[in-house]
Formats: C-alpha cells, sequence, structure tokens
C-alpha cells in the first residue's frame, strides 16, 4: 500500500507516453468524486499526467478528466436535490453554507463558474445547486466551460514547463499549490465574469433603446 503514496509511482502509472485503460478509469473515479463528495483533486495528477506525452495526448486526457468532472457535478446536484438543505447542513457548516447561498444569491450561475475555476472546494457548489435547485442546463454549461478551461490550464502550464523548461513533476505541483497560481485563477475567473456582465449591461442597452423606440 505504501506505494500508492509516493511520487515515483504515480510518475510511473500516468508519466508513460501512452495512458493505460486503468488509467483513464482512476482519472475518471477520482475527477468524478472530487466534483460531489472526496477531496483528492485531479489537479495534483495532471503535471504527471503531462509528463512524458504529445500534446495531443495531454488534451485529450485532460478533456476526459473535465468530463467526469461533470458528470461528478450533475451526481452532486442530484445529491443536493433529493437531500435538501439537512443534507447539506449535515456535510458542511452553517457558515460555509451560508456563504455559498450568498454567492448563488448575488452571481447566481456565476458562482458555479468561480467554484469550478478557481480553489474553492466544488463539490459545497454542486451539492447547493440541487439544494437551491438551479437551473439544470445552465449548471452543466457553465460547469464544463470552466472546469474544462481550470484543467486545460494546468495541463498546458504543466506541459510547458516540463517539457520546454525542464521541470519535474513535482516542481509543476509545487506552482500549482502556490499562491501566484491560486491568484491567476482568480484573475481569469474574474475575467470571465466582467465580460460576462459588460456583455449583459450592452444586452440591456440594446433591449432598452428596442423598446423606446418602439
Amino acid at each position: 500500500m505504501k506505494q500508492y503514496f509516493t511520487t515515483a509511482f504515480w510518475i510511473t502509472f500516468f508519466g508513460s507516453a501512452t495512458l493505460a485503460p486503468s488509467g483513464y478509469i482512476a482519472l475518471f473515479i477520482i475527477s468524478f468524486t472530487e466534483s460531489c463528495c472526496f477531496i483528492i483533486m485531479p489537479d495534483v495528477l495532471l503535471p504527471f499526467i503531462a509528463f512524458g506525452k504529445s500534446l495531443e495526448m495531454v488534451v485529450l486526457i485532460t478533456l476526459w478528466t473535465s468530463f467526469a468532472s461533470v458528470v461528478g457535478a450533475c451526481f452532486g446536484y442530484l445529491i443536493g436535490k433529493k437531500g435538501g438543505q439537512p443534507l447539506l447542513h449535515k456535510f458542511f457548516s452553517r457558515e460555509k453554507t451560508d456563504k455559498v447561498e450568498t454567492l448563488f444569491q448575488k452571481y447566481d450561475m456565476w458562482a458555479i463558474g468561480i467554484a469550478a475555476f478557481t480553489p474553492i472546494p466544488y463539490k459545497v457548489f454542486t451539492i447547493s445547486a440541487g439544494v437551491f435547485n438551479l437551473n439544470i442546463p445552465r449548471f452543466i454549461l457553465v460547469s464544463a466551460i470552466f472546469r474544462t478551461t481550470r484543467y486545460m490550464l494546468i495541463a498546458m502550464i504543466s506541459f510547458y514547463f516540463l517539457n520546454k523548461m525542464g521541470w519535474t513533476p513535482k516542481d509543476v505541483e509545487g506552482y500549482l499549490h502556490s499562491s501566484d497560481f491560486a491568484l491567476l485563477t482568480v484573475e481569469i475567473a474574474g475575467a470571465f465574469i466582467a465580460l460576462y456582465l459588460i456583455i449583459r449591461f450592452i444586452s440591456k442597452k440594446r433591449k432598452a433603446a428596442a423598446q423606446t423606440a418602439a
């Protein structure tokens, strides 16, 4: 069992030129459960996955990871919808759930995007989305966009530093857990939200002008 807790094991398991079927299964399980119940993040595996592979293979594996995460998010939504607030308060503190509810009230579906892209615990939001009965198609769309963007960003950073800069997977992993990377994800998420607000503002302006003209 000790081998599973060593860097060498995971480099060997994920770091070959191709990924074995067992690797895809392991990634699916980890990504799925991180979105709805457990705390093992796929982020820590992506540097190993980007090690020794072509860019096309890294993109394919990252898309698979994102797909599994979104499926897990849908399962978390179902858990919240069936269990309601009593279940939410059983697993998470009242303070944390109140903050999530406030974010939903303030940002609506974009709260899911923020959680899907930044280091904020995603499963709290997926379960809460079901509790608060958010629109499911929009929930899936926003989760897919932001989760894929986050994982692709991590994978491309890993691929670049591993292949161009000569870093080791542990070096990349250290960067991904640094405050610099956390700040980068927050800034990009903020840019997405700012773009959305600008588009929404312009749309309202045009709609108001059309109504005035009519």
